[in-house]
């Protein structure tokens, strides 16, 4: 059927139905039937889903090797002593714990020193304090003398019991040499990720037992000596960025007696604070050298009661003794004598020229 025949047909029906004319339309549409309509067709990559997890197993692999090859090594050769930081800081609490230990019993057979604990003072002056004070120098002798650089060696134990034995060798002010020997033994807690230290010291004709406990995941541990199950000293030590602490804590019938913290970040001075106790008062150390001779010079405050300076000088004849100069802000300078921690001879080191 031809254009015009289709026309005359649409029409004829139209008019039979009485509806309107649509032929333009119909036969626009006929004809755009055959006109090739172009269309964008878009292909979609497939992603590769499993290069991500592939990714995400492969790290987390590797993260476990490294885990457990650390956690063997830490289980089976790895020695808390052989890293120098952790080694220093605990021959630097053993010696703290015996210096209170010794000098303890030192006082308690002074008379004058018992009678000044028992009286209430009503004045904090240095003179009701120096004693304590100088019970610390000889700790302060070591820890400002040798700053970090110890003589330490780790051998096998030569006595049953133990498995290794750490000898320290350090100097004090008159260049004698003390010898600490700690004899030890490690339990390493992978689960818990901490550790303990069963340790016997030696040093002179005594024996101290010691047990360290800490957690890798902090630089921290605690040091306690056992004198009886009511008394018993627990030295905390801890660092927090290049300032470190030792917190010393005396413990009589179960009740913390004394407190006392000491703190440093360079060898070059180092800080004692009476926190709790009947001593007071902050003081800081350091050392100085006069006419190539090493004494120690102590800053001192005593609340708002008193404040000023001590110059710690070795006795002349077998420097087995203190001589303080005394020097308080708003009084007179005076002197004072006092014993010198006794040091086991175990040699005798060159004299600084």
């Amino acid at each position: 059927m031809n254009k015009k025949n289709l026309i005359t047909l649409i029409k004829t029906k139209a008019d039979e139905k009485q509806i309107p004319n649509f032929s333009a339309q119909i036969i626009e549409k006929v004809e755009n039937q055959n006109v090739f309509v172009k269309q964008e067709v878009s292909i979609i990559k497939k992603t590769n889903r499993f290069k991500p997890l592939y990714a995400s197993l492969t790290t987390v692999f590797g993260l476990l090797i490294l885990f457990l090859a650390f956690s063997v090594v830490r289980s089976n050769n790895v020695d808390l002593f052989a890293d120098s930081n952790f080694s220093d800081s605990v021959v630097l609490s053993t010696i703290a714990t015996v210096n209170y230990i010794e000098q303890t019993e030192v006082l308690a057979l002074d008379d004058s020193y018992t009678i000044l604990l028992a009286d209430e003072q009503t004045d904090d002056l240095i003179e009701g304090q120096i004693d304590d004070v100088v019970s610390y120098a000889k700790f302060m002798e070591v820890l400002l003398n040798n700053g970090d650089d110890y003589q330490k060696e780790i051998e096998k134990s030569d006595i049953d019991g133990y498995e290794k034995m750490i000898t320290y060798k350090l100097n004090n002010l008159s260049d004698e040499e003390m010898i600490y020997q700690l004899y030890y033994n490690e339990g390493i807690n992978l689960n818990k990720n901490t550790y303990q230290v069963e340790g016997l010291l030696k040093y002179g004709d005594n024996d101290y037992q010691i047990a360290i406990e800490g957690s890798f995941d902090e630089k921290q541990y605690t040091l306690t000596y056992q004198h009886s199950e009511q008394n018993y000293i627990d030295v905390n030590y801890q660092v927090e960025n290049q300032n470190q602490k030792l917190s010393i804590m005396v413990y009589k019938n179960n009740v913390l007696d004394q407190e006392v913290a000491i703190e440093y970040d360079d060898y070059e001075s180092a800080t004692l604070s009476y926190m709790k106790g009947q001593t007071k008062g902050t003081y800081q150390f350091e050392i100085e050298t006069s006419d190539n001779t090493k004494g120690m010079k102590v800053n001192y405050s005593i609340g708002t009661s008193d404040s000023g300076s001590i110059e710690f000088g070795l006795s002349d004849d077998d420097q087995k003794g203190y001589i303080l100069n005394i020097n308080p802000d708003n009084r007179e300078s005076f002197m004072m004598e006092k014993e010198r921690p006794s040091m086991p001879n175990h040699g005798k080191g060159q004299q600084n020229n």
